[in-house]
């Protein structure tokens, strides 16, 4: 499932560019993507609709959709947030589940490979995918600990989307000094890169532990 801040940019350029009544065919491509079938647009509007943003048909936004983009009281765009990521059932039983707990990502994926029956990979991107939500929508603050009323110190800004779920390395004061920092280009032109910082060594749990996290952290997208 895709997060609730990510739902909300396609929403947003549906909202904006006058996308409501058009066929599926042109809001994809008016949106930027290929067309109405492709995976990324269709997981996009499916997530639209569970989070209570986009109507059952077509591209036609809600009400609470609509409020959130003119807000006609003090706050009101914060409250559909919080509305919104309670809106999935399962979504909904979490955050009761949870609510007043330090959330852990290792078992919340267990929780989503044993509820929906998805191998590992999927359980972490779901899982990824509801803590990003909580997290936009103000219900986690920097202390990991889930609270279904909306913490009224939350930062929604752009900065906080894609930040690790546990502390970054290198965040407490003074690095340790046998830390490393590599750094693997990603393209031929050195634009992208991967950066990390770690110890010259390992073990292999250590390592397995690495690998599981980047694919929870990381949004692998298939190369165009």
């Amino acid at each position: 499932m895709v997060d609730l801040k990510e739902t909300l940019e396609l929403v947003r350029q549906v909202f904006e560019k006058g996308l409501e009544t058009s066929p599926m065919p042109e809001v994809a491509k008016g949106c930027g993507f290929s067309h109405a079938s492709s995976t990324p647009f269709a997981r996009r509007m499916a997530a639209a609709r569970h989070f209570g943003l986009i109507g059952p048909r077509g591209a036609e936004l809600t009400q609470a959709a609509r409020k959130y983009f003119h807000p006609t009281e003090e706050g009101e765009d914060k409250a559909i947030l919080v509305e919104a990521v309670k809106t999935p059932p399962r979504y909904a039983d979490l955050i009761e589940r949870y609510n007043n707990k330090k959330l852990n990502d290792e078992t919340l994926k267990n929780w989503f490979c044993l509820e929906l029956k998805l191998q590992k990979p999927a359980g972490y991107q779901c899982a990824r995918a509801f803590i990003l939500s909580l997290r936009f929508a103000g219900l986690v603050g920097p202390d990991e600990v889930l609270r279904k009323s909306a913490a009224k110190e939350q930062n929604r800004d752009d900065g906080n989307r894609g930040q690790p779920m546990s502390s970054p390395i290198g965040s407490e004061k003074g690095d340790h000094p046998e830390f490393q920092q590599f750094t693997l280009p990603l393209d031929k032109s050195g634009a992208r890169v991967f950066i990390v910082k770690s110890p010259p060594t390992v073990t292999q749990q250590e390592l397995k532990r690495i690998q599981e996290w980047l694919s929870f952290q990381l949004i692998v997208e298939d190369a165009t």
